[in-house]
């Protein structure tokens, strides 16, 4: 059987220069995304937690073709801690948040609950 040697991620000498890369690859995910069809800017989102400010991520501006996102749009913040009553009201109101927090944080919420080390 040939051996095989996994990938591993790049290592970097300044959080600049590793926030950068983790944000062109965020971009090209969209791209590559709204390339196989999953393009509906308001209805999804991924995201990307920065090198530095851990409880930070940079996501998609809400209603943006993924196809035309590059990193100079990504959108930099912290989730808003919100319940899961006012996640499922402010579902409704699309447009009115320009990050999209409402729609990621209880989702992200029960999966760090479930596994934390998962998002490190």
């Amino acid at each position: 059987m040939a051996n095989f040697t996994r990938p591993q991620p790049p290592v970097f000498e300044r959080v600049e220069e590793e926030r950068l890369h983790r944000k062109q690859r965020l971009a090209a995910a969209f791209r590559l995304f709204a390339r196989f069809g999953f393009s509906e800017g308001t209805a999804g989102h991924i995201t990307a937690r920065d090198p530095e400010f851990t409880d930070h991520f940079w996501v998609n501006p809400l209603g943006k073709y993924f196809g035309h996102i590059r990193v100079s749009d990504l959108i930099f913040g912290k989730p808003l801690p919100i319940d899961h009553e006012t996640a499922t009201f402010t579902h409704n109101q699309v447009g009115t948040h320009s990050g999209g927090w409402f729609s990621f944080q209880p989702l992200y919420d029960r999966i760090v609950g479930e596994e934390p080390n998962l998002l490190e």
